[in-house]
C-alpha cells in the first residue's frame, strides 16, 4: 500500500521594515530564523529600509502585506488610512535628544542651542518636550550623521537610545540624553501593522503573524548572545560590531516591556499620543477613527515569564498607569494651548479677566477632546482668584483654602 502525503506550500508574505537591519528588528528575524513562522505556514520575507516607497501606500495597494512603522501611522489613521495596529514592539521610544555632557547638564542648558532635529514624525516628542518647558532654540536639518555633534557645529542630536550614545562613548564622548518621557510624553517605539483589507480577507494569515513574531522576540530577549551572532553574520548591513549589536540589545530590551507587557497595545495610550500629534501637527484629525484600529488576537498568548497572577496584576497596573499617563499628557497639552492664547495673555497681563471667555473654552474642550466637565480659574501670582469659569465670583484669596498655592 501506498500513502500519499500532500504538502502544503507556505503563504508567502512580506514585511517592510523602517530601517536597516539591526537588533531594532530582531524579533523578525528570529522568527524567520528559527522557523516559528514557517511552523505556522508563513513564508516571511523581511525587506530593508527603502527612501522611495511610502509604506502605508505599499500596503493599502497590497504590494506589502505587514510593515514595522512608528506612532505616525497613529495620525495616519486619525487621517482616514485604514490601518491596525497588531502590537507595539517598544512600549517606550527609544527616540531621545542628545548632547554632549561636557557642554550640557540640564534642559534649561538647550536655551538657545543649536538642534539636529529629525524633521519627520520621530521630532513630535521632541519638539513636545522643548515647547511645553519653553526652551527656545534653533532648528537644523538633520543630516543622520553625528559628525557635526561631535564638531561643535550644533549642540545637540536627535537619535536612537539604543545607537548614538554607544557610537560617541567609543570616540571617548560622554553624553547626556533627554528623553520626552520623563517629561510628560510618552510614545510607543516601533508598531507592527498591516490594513484593515489583510485583516478582513486574511484573518488566519494576522493571527499568524503576530503569534510567531511575538514569540521570536521573546526568543531574541532569552537568548541574546545567540541572536547578536546571527545578527552579525547575516543581517548586518550597517556593519555593527557585536559590542554595539550588544549595546543595542540591552538597551531595548529595557524599553520592550520584556517580562511584563511586550507587544501590548492600549486604547488610552494610543489617544495620549494622538493627543500630541493634535497639539503638535496641523491636520484635521478624527480621533473616532482610532477606536478600531487596535486588533486582539483571537487566542492571545500567555508569556510564559509570569503566572496567571502576576500576568493579571501587571496588566491591571499597567492600565492604570496609562490612564493616569493620559491625563498627565493631555492637562500638560491643554495648559500649552492656553499659554500660546492671546486673549489668555492679555487677560493676564493686563489684568483684565474679561479678555478671555473661560465657559466657551470648556465648550471647546467638551465638543473636541476627549476632556469632559473641564473647569478653569485664573489666578495671580499672590493668590487671589481673577476668573472662574463656572461663577462670577472672583477677587477672593484662595491661600487657606489652596495648599499648593500657598507653597
Amino acid at each position: 500500500m501506498v500513502t500519499l502525503v500532500a504538502s502544503v506550500s507556505p503563504t508567502k508574505v512580506t514585511l517592510q521594515l523602517k530601517w536597516k537591519y539591526q537588533f531594532q528588528f530582531a524579533g523578525f528575524i528570529m522568527a524567520k530564523e528559527k522557523g516559528f513562522y514557517e511552523e505556522l505556514g508563513l513564508d516571511v520575507e523581511l525587506r530593508e529600509f527603502n527612501n522611495s516607497i511610502h509604506v502605508s501606500q505599499e500596503l493599502e495597494e497590497g504590494k506589502i502585506d505587514f510593515a514595522v512603522g512608528d506612532s505616525y501611522i497613529i495620525a495616519e489613521v486619525m487621517m482616514g488610512k485604514p490601518l491596525i495596529g497588531m502590537m507595539a514592539v517598544f512600549q517606550q521610544s527609544p527616540f531621545v535628544l542628545i548632547g554632549l555632557s561636557s557642554d550640557i547638564q540640564s534642559l534649561e542648558d538647550i536655551r538657545g542651542k543649536t538642534i539636529s532635529l529629525d524633521p519627520n514624525v520621530n521630532g513630535i516628542g521632541i519638539r513636545a518636550m522643548l515647547n511645553s518647558n519653553h526652551i527656545n532654540h534653533i532648528n537644523v536639518d538633520q543630516d543622520f550623521t553625528l559628525e557635526k555633534l561631535i564638531s561643535g557645529e550644533v549642540d545637540l542630536y536627535s537619535g536612537y537610545l539604543s545607537n548614538e550614545p554607544f557610537v560617541l562613548k567609543q570616540l571617548g564622548l560622554d553624553t547626556i540624553t533627554f528623553s520626552p518621557k520623563d517629561y510628560g510624553f510618552d510614545g510607543y517605539g516601533d508598531i507592527l501593522y498591516t490594513t484593515q483589507k489583510m485583516l478582513k480577507e486574511n484573518p488566519e494569515q494576522v493571527e499568524k503573524m503576530y503569534k510567531a513574531s511575538l514569540r521570536g522576540w521573546q526568543y531574541a530577549y532569552e537568548n541574546p548572545e545567540e541572536t547578536i551572532e546571527i545578527l552579525y553574520q547575516k543581517y548586518n548591513t550597517l556593519n555593527k560590531s557585536k559590542e554595539a549589536l550588544r549595546y543595542e540589545a540591552q538597551t531595548l530590551q529595557k524599553l520592550s516591556g520584556y517580562g511584563t507587557n511586550l507587544g501590548e497595545l492600549t486604547l488610552p495610550r494610543i489617544k495620549s499620543i494622538a493627543h500630541i500629534f493634535s497639539f503638535m501637527v496641523q491636520g484635521k484629525y478624527n480621533t473616532n477613527y482610532l477606536n478600531d484600529f487596535i486588533w486582539q488576537p483571537k487566542y492571545p498568548i500567555r508569556p510564559l515569564y509570569t503566572n496567571d497572577y502576576q500576568h493579571k496584576a501587571t496588566e491591571m497596573i499597567h492600565q492604570l498607569t496609562s490612564l493616569i499617563e493620559e491625563k498627565k499628557v493631555n492637562t500638560k497639552l491643554v495648559a500649552l494651548g492656553l499659554v500660546s492664547n492671546t486673549d489668555m495673555q492679555n487677560a493676564i497681563k493686563y489684568n483684565d479677566p474679561s479678555r478671555i471667555n473661560l465657559k466657551k473654552i470648556s465648550k471647546d474642550l467638551l465638543e473636541n477632546s476627549n476632556f469632559k466637565n473641564v473647569w478653569f480659574q485664573l489666578i495671580t501670582k499672590d493668590g487671589i482668584s481673577l476668573k472662574r469659569s463656572w461663577t462670577q465670583k472672583r477677587g477672593d484669596s484662595l491661600l487657606e483654602s489652596r495648599l499648593d498655592i500657598r507653597k
